[in-house]
């Protein structure tokens, strides 16, 4: 990658740039990234790992057998609308979490609930406060690339 950027140039092409680094080396080459882009250089970045190029590109091309199948702005091709909402909390009878939710597993004394209706949000909180639960984190989860890749490829 050093050699590629000796000459500072505009227009830059990695190939699995991040394939193989342990976590720290993974950093510092996405930094790297960022830095191009901020100083309005051009990076072409290919990768499989769909969570670093969400970090790090603002435009992307979904390519399957060669053949460019969609691209555009990142926030044009992933939706924002709320897929799920994962919450963590202990304390609270699974029994009745199961109604509200899909109860994924337990962590010690935590369970993990995927919510996928709004309205039984407000219900597992209130069932937790009522039961003298505790809600350890609650996360909206929206689509991934990942969730927009997969789901091209399983339409192909």
């Amino acid at each position: 990658m050093a050699q590629a950027l000796l000459n500072d140039p505009s227009l830059v092409f990695l190939d699995e740039p991040l394939g193989g680094l342990d976590p720290l080396g993974r950093k510092e080459i996405r930094d790297i990234i960022t830095r191009l882009k901020d100083e309005g250089k051009t990076v072409f970045l290919s990768s499989h790992i769909l969570q670093d190029i969400e970090m790090i590109c603002n435009r992307v091309a979904i390519i399957v057998n060669g053949e460019i199948i969609n691209q555009g702005a990142l926030h044009d091709l992933i939706s924002e609308k709320i897929l799920f909402t994962e919450v963590i909390l202990s304390g609270v009878n699974e029994k009745e979490l199961k109604e509200l939710g899909e109860c994924l597993s337990g962590h010690g004394d935590r369970t993990l609930l995927k919510v996928f209706k709004e309205e039984n949000v407000e219900k597992v909180l209130q069932l937790a406060q009522s039961s003298k639960g505790k809600v350890h984190s609650l996360i909206p989860r929206t689509e991934t690339l990942e969730d927009l890749f997969v789901g091209i490829v399983k339409q192909r």
